[in-house]
């Protein structure tokens, strides 16, 4: 089963990143995948969590 990493940050733009993140890993589960939702604070924190989790999931978002 392919491992998905969603990361967001619901705290910038207008759109509701959360509510987007969430659809997408409902879809992803519904056709087979494994996906994990992944809040940020910042750049440096998404970038962050890009380096720890590259080697543990098959694709990051």
């Amino acid at each position: 089963m392919k491992k998905y990493l969603i990361i967001y940050n619901g705290n910038v733009g207008t759109s509701d990143n959360k509510k987007i993140a969430e659809q997408t890993k409902l879809y992803l589960e519904e056709h087979g995948r494994s996906a994990v939702l992944s809040p940020t604070q910042s750049r440096e924190d998404a970038v962050s969590q890009v380096k720890q989790s590259v080697e543990g999931f098959d694709c990051l978002m």
